[in-house]
């Protein structure tokens, strides 16, 4: 009955498939506290969900990203995005205790999200969220020039509005849209960004170990699974060239 009425109101598989989790979840406690006989949403079958294809840019294209806003105010924060792969929250969350120039490192150590209207600082998506990065040299000299323009505001942020309110998402994202386009780029969203991270990572021949840490997946099966993609691209234009030669 949820899970039809969820359907009819336009809900996604994946929404429906999570919400069916979260109650499996609830009567699965409810049943060990013997407040119910058994879990009636195990006898429900799961939303069938098929992730849809990320769209990612290639080197070039993050380069030419890069060169065409260099100048812009949120280049700092784009440069974190596409060379470390942060999460949003994490982004929006870096303080600037956070960044330790002397030893060359950025502490990824809380996420801010926005809860009813109103910006709300919480712990990491997991514990292997919580990492150090070396920061590079072209990131810390933006990072410096940057928190040399600006001024610093009580909550210790990074990035902020331009009314001195902490980053809003929305904005972020519109942001990064429209520079994009006017890059003459596809525009892709802030998670396909973290994707296209992985992508580069990947295509860098760094380990998925090594990548994982950097991204801060919680399983090393979600950074082979964008590894995996990666290589398969790279064998498909080497058989292209092989074919271009031959046909």
């Amino acid at each position: 009955m949820m899970l039809n009425r969820m359907k009819s109101n336009g809900c996604g598989a994946r929404t429906m498939q999570q919400a069916r989790n979260v109650l499996s979840a609830a009567l699965r406690d409810a049943v060990r506290l013997e407040y119910v006989t058994r879990n009636v949403a195990r006898l429900v079958a799961r939303p069938e969900y098929t992730a849809s294809e990320r769209q990612v840019w290639t080197k070039e294209q993050t380069a030419h990203f890069f060169e065409t806003i260099k100048d812009h105010d949120r280049y700092p924060m784009f440069l974190l995005l596409l060379c470390y792969g942060l999460r949003r929250g994490e982004l929006l969350g870096l303080r600037r205790q956070d960044l330790d120039f002397e030893n060359d490192i950025i502490r990824i150590r809380q996420s801010l999200r926005y809860l009813n209207g109103k910006p709300s600082v919480g712990p990491l998506k997991t514990k292997t969220s919580r990492r150090d990065l070396p920061m590079l040299p072209v990131i810390k000299d933006a990072l410096l020039c940057h928190l040399n323009g600006t001024e610093t505001y009580s909550d210790d942020l990074v990035f902020h509005s331009s009314t001195g309110n902490p980053a809003y998402p929305n904005t972020i994202r519109k942001t990064f849209t429209r520079l994009a386009l006017r890059a003459g780029l596809p525009p892709i969203t802030i998670h396909e960004a973290r994707h296209t991270a992985a992508t580069l990572l990947a295509e860098a021949w760094s380990s998925p170990k090594e990548a994982q840490k950097i991204l801060g997946h919680s399983s090393i099966t979600t950074t082979l699974q964008i590894y995996t993609h990666s290589r398969l691209q790279r064998e498909a234009n080497a058989l292209g060239a092989v074919m271009q030669g031959i046909l």
